[in-house]
């Protein structure tokens, strides 16, 4: 991620350049270029992750059952300190 985002900097921070020039300087396709640089300004830093990649967002765990939860409480109930 850091190398394409290296590649698209001067393109996006500096607006010096365009994308056929850095891909000669960087001695890529200059589609290459193009593409990360719409990818970049329409993600953000997610659209310079490889296209494989998959994103997972993180989940809250596994669902306790309602039985569970019940003898929870029972044991609660039953035994002070109980935690």
């Amino acid at each position: 991620m850091q190398r394409r985002y290296e590649v698209i900097r001067p393109i996006i921070l500096m607006g010096d350049r365009t994308g056929a020039e850095r891909a000669e300087e960087t001695q890529l396709h200059p589609d290459t270029v193009r593409d990360l640089t719409r990818r970049f300004r329409q993600q953000g830093r997610l659209g310079l992750l490889p296209a494989h990649t998959e994103i997972v967002t993180p989940s809250r765990g596994k669902v306790v059952s309602e039985k569970v939860l019940e003898e929870l409480a029972r044991l609660q109930a039953l035994y002070a300190g109980f935690g």
